[in-house]
């Protein structure tokens, strides 16, 4: 219609001039109330239609009832009637008082939550547009009586914030913006617009994983990010995430060896394998021997006799979404990984944290155990990427080594790729690649990537990536930017001493259950002078460390949170433990401290 000079904006608005730029941060402001006024739109309207699900009676009385109740709202609260876009014209030119904007914010949101909790007819778009108008004007009224000679008066914050409850509600900034400029047609008021609308959006997205729109269809079950995620484990199969780095014991081994080896490869499960083949019988896990040993075994027992004999197996020509759903129902961290030819030879192990990884659309998804090199020998960059493409040409058919370093090297002619904190990201597009590959390899002494800087590179990713897939390479360079921004992190990468341990340090987080039970435990036996990363607590045992109680040297009791994985434990400390009951009840000594429920 601007363009070709038709059409009248819906709203006649007066002409806004901003008064001073400092007026931007009650803008800011105006963003915060809007988040809280949109979540309680949100929230209301969906516990009405819960609370009107739940009742008993027919839907026709529901409807009847939801009716009963507006009409009696509507008597003390008339301007609440229909769009209410003449009620909103008063507001946006200031003819409403205080207490009555604010009476009608709530009222609308009451009304329309009625109205569609009990099964009535109606949209979401103009009541939205009706309760940031009120919500504008009465937080504008109040900043123009606080600070009358900065702001402009409340008539902007009352068409801003139009468009700030309709962004918080659907997480559509852009939307808001572009419809609210459409209506008023005032251009002066998109840059407050931007500030309140992106503001208020980012924090109910946060708050909230879901807007008003897709609420319905979770409490439906349909989940759009879950459909997307599906999506990305079936496109991939297991053959191409499982790590083939892994300790399998033969059936006959002893008990007391199978804990030398969970002891020195800090693993949470063991493959039993037949004697002189690779044929999976069993899977033993750390705790399920520790149990064993404690009930008085001597360690002389085979293992194939304490193993679990019949685990849950994935083969590696199936997908990822097999896996995932094969993992689902059952308290396990990985999956062994059969050949897919009827021989149950076991080919690899894969981890519930990869999945987790996958279903995140996280850049780790490209990098697995096979694709770290801990010692690089090369003392310059371009001797780094040939040797670290001569350790991966085996990943991508149709190109030698030389091929893909070359490719490597002539981008890194044209711009080069080292970042701060000594770590270097060297990548190509490749063609008839069909997914990204990205590797990790660290040198102990030192590259000289960048020669303006003093500062020698130690971590360096290569990334290889389809030729026009431009998406996968900015989420590549996000993820390591971001992972390795942290100087502890990088730190910590340098210190690994396997490729797993490596994964791990990357793709560390807190358990994402809802609900957890804490605990104050004493330090197992075995735990004495070993550091969190060697003991591998999470995978073993299921639980998360959050806090070390350490005694101190005045003799006090000190609550550390900030963990070094890298330092020994000592006898006198205690550690806080967070995870699901059973598995801290399974925790070895384990005693009964105050346990409380903890939100994490």
């Amino acid at each position: 219609n601007k363009l070709f000079e038709r059409g009248e904006p819906v709203f006649n608005i007066p002409v806004h001039e901003m008064v001073s730029y400092w007026e931007l941060f009650f803008y800011i402001g105006l963003g915060i109330m809007g988040a809280g006024v949109a979540l309680l739109y949100s929230n209301s309207l969906y516990g009405l239609e819960h609370l009107f699900k739940r009742a008993p009676v027919p839907a026709a009385f529901k409807a009847a009832v939801g009716g009963l109740l507006l009409g009696v709202l509507a008597l003390a609260l008339p301007e609440i009637h229909s769009t209410g876009y003449p009620v909103m014209e008063r507001a946006l030119h200031g003819d409403l008082a205080l207490r009555m904007v604010f009476l009608l914010m709530l009222g609308k949101i009451l009304a329309t939550s009625l109205t569609l909790g009990s099964g009535g007819s109606g949209g979401i778009f103009a009541p939205a547009l009706f309760i940031g108008a009120m919500m504008g004007a009465t937080y504008g009224m109040i900043i123009d009586t606080l600070f009358p000679n900065v702001t402009a008066g409340p008539i902007p914050y009352a068409i801003v914030g139009m468009g700030t409850v309709f962004a918080g509600a659907t997480h559509a900034p852009l939307t808001s913006i572009i419809i609210l400029f459409e209506m008023t047609r005032d251009p002066m008021l998109m840059v407050p617009m931007m500030f309140s609308c992106i503001l208020c959006s980012v924090l109910t997205a946060r708050l909230q994983k879901s807007n008003i729109y897709t609420r319905k269809l979770l409490n439906r079950g349909v989940d759009i990010e879950e459909a997307e995620q599906r999506k990305a484990l079936q496109s991939l199969s297991v053959g191409d995430v499982m790590n083939t780095h892994f300790t399998a014991l033969s059936e006959r081994a002893a008990a007391s060896e199978a804990k030398g080896v969970f002891l020195r490869t800090t693993s949470a499960f063991l493959p039993i394998v037949q004697e002189g083949t690779d044929k999976l019988t069993g899977l033993l896990s750390y705790r399920r021997l520790v149990n064993h040993l404690a009930e008085g075994d001597d360690g002389d027992t085979a293992v194939g006799r304490i193993a679990d004999r019949h685990p849950l197996t994935v083969s590696r020509k199936e997908t990822l979404l097999d896996a995932w759903n094969r993992l689902a129902d059952i308290n396990l961290n990985v999956l062994p990984v059969l050949d897919g030819d009827g021989s149950g030879k076991i080919v690899g192990m894969l981890s519930r944290g990869i999945l987790d990884r996958t279903r995140r659309d996280d850049w780790l998804l490209y990098l697995s155990a096979d694709n770290i090199l801990l010692e690089l020998e090369a003392g310059d960059p371009d001797s780094a990427i040939r040797e670290i493409c001569l350790a991966i040409a085996d990943k991508v058919p149709g190109y030698s080594a030389e091929e893909l370093a070359q490719a490597v090297i002539e981008r890194e002619k044209r711009m080069n790729t080292a970042l701060e904190g000594g770590v270097a990201f060297p990548h190509a597009r490749i063609s008839d690649l069909e997914r990204p590959v990205v590797i990790l390899a660290r040198s102990k002494r030192g590259i000289t990537w960048d020669p303006r800087s003093k500062e020698a590179t130690q971590l360096i990713f290569l990334a290889l990536v389809p030729k026009d897939d431009i998406d996968s390479q900015l989420q590549i360079a996000r993820g390591i930017a971001e992972a390795t921004s942290d100087e502890k992190m990088r730190q910590n990468l340098l210190r690994c001493r396997t490729a797993a341990e490596e994964l791990e340090c990357l793709g560390q987080t807190l358990p994402a259950d809802d609900e957890s039970e804490m605990t104050e435990v004493n330090i197992p036996g075995e735990f004495i002078g070993r550091s969190l990363r060697e003991l591998n607590v999470r995978d073993r045992f299921g639980v998360t460390v959050v806090g070390i109680m350490r005694t101190m040297e005045d003799g006090k009791h000190r609550l550390i949170l900030n963990i070094d994985p890298d330092e020994p434990l000592a006898a006198e400390d205690r550690l806080m433990i967070a995870g699901e009951e059973e598995n801290i009840a399974a925790f070895p000594e384990w005693n009964v401290g105050e346990k409380f429920q903890r939100q994490l």
